[in-house]
């Protein structure tokens, strides 16, 4: 989102419905709590000038979203959601993460990264495995 305030304060809430609307692990997942937590991050990287977020709409509103992350030429997926209702045989979230691929590419952006997981629409949108290592340092 390169835009106000006011347009992620208005547009945030459509974020959290749509994820909580998409499975009902991540209606489970974003409790109040949680949405309150996500509305702090996305603040934050709305004031860095990180924050993308996207939505695919339809003739009764928004029905997909995908919550982004902007940083050294590259698109992070961090979360999405959709409306499993609005979009009958066609399968919105995929028709928003494929135009925030190709919006991606367009704008010069060296990748777009699904970051962690091994859902199925991350294969097939093109994505890759990638090893990640995790480390614990101690100090004396």
């Amino acid at each position: 989102m390169t835009g106000t305030a006011e347009e992620l304060s208005r547009d945030f809430p459509s974020f959290v419905e749509l994820h909580r609307k998409s499975h009902p692990e991540k209606r489970r997942f974003m409790d109040d709590r949680m949405a309150e937590f996500f509305r702090e991050v996305a603040q934050g990287f709305f004031s860095a000038g990180w924050l993308r977020l996207a939505f695919l709409s339809g003739a009764g509103g928004d029905i997909a979203s995908a919550f982004q992350i902007e940083l050294d030429r590259a698109l992070l997926l961090y979360n999405s959601g959709f409306d499993p209702e609005a979009g009958g045989r066609m399968s919105p979230g995929m028709v928003l993460l494929a135009r925030c691929v190709e919006d991606a590419i367009g704008r010069g952006l060296k990748e777009y990264d699904f970051l962690r997981g091994r859902e199925r629409y991350k294969y097939d949108l093109g994505g890759q495995d990638r090893t990640v290592y995790r480390a614990t340092l101690s100090f004396p």
